[in-house]
Parts: structure tokens; sequence; C-alpha cells
């Protein structure tokens, strides 16, 4: 692919990180909910 629309992208992933984070704290703890799921999952954390 030569072009990617790339308009709007910064915005919407600012909007998503508002929504899921208070800050540096994410709002909802899901370790309990990973734990029980039945699937392989792969869980990356960190800082931006």
């Amino acid at each position: 692919m030569k072009y990617k629309r790339l308009e709007g992208v910064q915005d919407a992933l600012r909007k998503i990180s508002a929504a899921l984070f208070d800050g540096d704290t994410q709002r909802t703890e899901y370790r309990e909910r990973v734990a029980k799921l039945a699937a392989r999952t792969l869980v990356i954390w960190g800082r931006a």
C-alpha cells in the first residue's frame, strides 16, 4: 500500500486514551478477567 489515510488518527487515539486512563492510571483493572480466560492471552504493559 503506497498511501495510508492518517487524518483523524491522533484525535481518535487521544479519545480512546482519555476513556481508558485517568492520567497515568488505567480506569478499570482487568487482571481477574484475564486470569479467567481460557484462551492464551498476550498482555502488554508499560509507559508511553
